[in-house]
């Protein structure tokens, strides 16, 4: 992957972003599948806990590579 010309594509729209982040997946441990993240009931359950609505961009993050820990954890100690 060329990072620096796909990273110049995906900072233009959301859909760029999201293709990047699929992209960067796959070149940094595995593809994306369906399935990894949070489906429509239990982020629906986490708004109703948290009392609050989702950013549609935090939700589609949620949706799309929750259950990745090798995508979404710190590796780093603060």
């Amino acid at each position: 992957m060329d990072l620096p010309a796909e990273l110049a594509q995906g900072v233009r729209d959301a859909a760029g972003a999201w293709r990047f982040v699929r992209l960067f997946a796959a070149d940094y441990a595995t593809h994306i599948v369906p399935g990894q993240g949070y489906d429509d009931v239990e982020l629906g359950k986490g708004e109703a806990r948290l009392g609050v609505t989702l950013p549609a961009s935090v939700r589609a993050a949620y949706a799309l590579l929750s259950r990745r820990p090798d995508l979404t954890r710190c590796k780093m100690t603060c």
